[in-house]
């Protein structure tokens, strides 16, 4: 004889089993996000160039027929005094078109619950990468603390879902082409390499972004591939050489860059293999603007 639960426990469990969901899931009102990442990434060197030949004419072009708009507008480069090719990059030195193949994950859980920066804030994120270095070094990222309203920048809280950020937009930097942020978590960063910490407070934004391209040679402005309304997506890990008061922190992370020096940064993103649960514009009408592999609607 098959015994059944009394109508009381069966009731409980299911009540359990369901707030158990609940937990583990984003909530459905917009509020929370979360990003999984697990795969092939790629790693961005700092920008290739030297005193005598400048950025590299292949990848950059020339101020006269500019190339790598998606990556770093005009206004970004330095030109020389002849007018005939670009020199260096402004402040920019973590955008690269010098880039290799690695393996690495990504895990965001964010709430986000205060719009603009404020004395304080509701917002909370848990974030963890762990990716290898192009020399097969292990590092790992955790973000113990979220930026303070004190920065001059705009942060949103720490946390902030579906915003314009660069270009013209007063956030983010003016040196990058705007683009639409999913989410974007900035914070303070600590960095260990082969399992020992090497850096602590390092300024970082973690963030989901449209990939754009730049039409408009002279102001460059933005723009989403019309084949692909909703964009082309790119999870972004960076992690910068200075702290909150911009006190120089070095990642001294072993690995050399084109140039032969040391990188002090990280700049690693996912093209694919990336997973955003519990956004209103991803989930919307089954439109599947990362990949159609990638994008999970709850």
């Amino acid at each position: 004889m098959k015994k059944e639960l009394p109508l009381p426990f069966a009731l409980l469990i299911v009540l359990a089993g369901g707030l158990l969901l609940g937990y583990l899931l984003p909530k459905s009102d917009g509020s929370t996000m979360r990003v999984v990442a697990d795969g092939t990434a790629e790693w961005l060197y700092q920008d290739t160039h030297t005193e005598d030949h400048g950025l590299d004419p292949e990848k950059f072009g020339t101020p006269q027929d500019p190339k790598g708009l998606d990556l770093t507008p005009v206004v970004n480069r330095n030109v020389s005094k002849d007018g005939t090719r670009f020199t260096s990059l402004k402040d920019g030195m973590i955008f690269s078109t010098d880039r290799t193949t690695v393996q690495g994950s990504l895990r965001i859980d964010a709430t986000d619950l205060t719009p603009l920066d404020a004395t304080k804030t509701w917002d909370e994120a848990n974030v963890e990468a762990n990716f290898d270095g192009p020399d097969g070094t292990k590092f790992r990222v955790v973000l113990p603390r979220l930026a303070p309203p004190t920065l001059p920048i705009q942060t949103f809280g720490g946390v902030g879902f579906n915003h314009l950020i660069h270009g013209e937009t007063g956030l983010g930097t003016e040196q990058l082409v705007g683009v639409f942020a999913y989410i974007v978590v900035q914070g303070f960063a600590d960095t260990y390499k082969n399992g020992e910490l090497i850096a602590s407070g390092n300024y970082a934004y973690f963030a989901v972004t449209q990939a754009t391209h730049a039409v408009n040679k002279n102001k460059q402005e933005g723009r989403y591939d019309p084949a692909h309304p909703l964009g082309v997506s790119i999870a972004h890990i960076v992690v910068l050489p200075y702290g909150e008061h911009g006190e120089n922190i070095p990642i001294h992370t072993g690995v050399a860059g084109p140039d032969g020096k040391e990188q002090i940064f990280f700049h690693v993103n996912f093209r694919d293999h990336f997973r955003v649960f519990g956004n209103r514009f991803l989930d919307k009408a089954a439109e599947v603007p990362v990949t159609a592999s990638t994008t999970t609607r709850l």
